[in-house]
């Protein structure tokens, strides 16, 4: 498993809106793709980054994402409407293998208010 990570770019999104289907590619700090081979892969967005509580998680454990290509290190948000309050977010890929869980990647992502509402 890697010890440096990867960036995590998330597009901006409007606040209750649905995300369509997303590919991630999970790198490290090489940008490097990792092997999720028998992995378990968590996506976790947070207020802050020293938080401890997530905002909001999506795994592969619940479905809610999917690992496209393991060798390639490729996962897909499944279609979702994402309910956050607007603002920048720490969002933060983990990677669970063989017993030994690393944070593979690490950004923001940004959630714009939606004006209709």
């Amino acid at each position: 498993m890697p010890t440096t990570t990867g960036n995590l770019n998330l597009p901006t999104h409007l606040s209750g809106d649905t995300l369509g289907a997303m590919e991630i590619a999970i790198t490290d700090g090489d940008g490097s793709p990792i092997d999720l081979t028998g992995a378990e892969v968590t996506l976790r967005v947070k207020r802050r980054k020293e938080d401890r509580r997530s905002q909001l998680v999506i795994g592969t454990d619940d479905g809610g994402l999917a690992i496209v290509d393991a060798v390639a290190g490729l996962v897909m948000i499944q279609k979702r409407t994402i309910e956050l309050s607007p603002g920048i977010y720490h969002s933060e890929i983990e990677v669970a293998k063989a017993g030994e869980t690393t944070i593979a990647n690490q950004g923001t992502w940004t959630i714009s208010p939606d004006v209709s509402r």
